[in-house]
């Protein structure tokens, strides 16, 4: 028995099948436009990760809701861009400003300071006062006085210098406190450090 010979028809419609299968999806993709879309229709889902770049958003569109809390780092900030109306203020911290501040009791104890901060007493009149940063290049002040609003001292004055450059050590400085005849006296101060 001799298979039927398939009719012009019947290739016709196999050919067009077969077109339809192969190319409709890339001719949905080069057809369909914005217009196409139905307004807020397409969803995170529908859009492939990592696919939209900074020429897809709006300039001037994201807002602070769109960020994701703590997700922004340093290196996402402009150099130069920051002024001080983006900083809340009193928002920044000693360290973060380059200030270092303690005042210290007469028995070499820190009544207060601006953090890090360590402070002894070896001789009569002598403190060391050791912070957590090198303060070779900083600015640095002592002023004998009282720590709190009750507190006593005999009137004096502070000499403030670095330690000696022979020990290396360079996050620490030496205050000699002493009394209005300029002997050594132990005596509440208060030191700043600017770097």
């Amino acid at each position: 028995m001799r298979t039927p010979r398939p009719s012009v028809g019947t290739i016709v419609a196999g050919t067009a099948v077969v077109l339809l299968a192969t190319t409709g999806t890339a001719y949905a993709a080069a057809t369909i436009g914005s217009a196409e879309i139905i307004d807020d229709s397409v969803r995170s889902v529908d859009i492939k990760n990592e696919s939209i770049a900074s020429i897809d958003i709006l300039n001037n569109s994201v807002t602070t809701a769109d960020l994701r809390n703590n997700s922004v780092q340093s290196m996402d900030v402009l150099d130069g861009t920051l002024t001080g109306d983006d900083v809340t203020d009193y928002g920044l911290t000693n360290q973060d400003i380059g200030v270092l501040a303690a005042s210290i009791n007469a028995d070499g104890s820190i009544d207060h300071q601006s953090g890090g901060i360590v402070s002894s007493k070896p001789n009569t009149g002598q403190y060391l006062v050791s912070f957590a940063v090198d303060v070779d290049l900083c600015t640095y002040s002592a002023t004998v006085g009282p720590v709190t609003s009750t507190g006593m001292y005999t009137p004096g004055w502070a000499n403030v210098y670095p330690g000696p450059a022979v020990l290396d050590h360079h996050d620490w400085l030496l205050v000699d406190t002493y009394n209005a005849s300029g002997v050594a006296t132990d005596q509440p101060f208060h030191l700043i450090v600017v770097c």
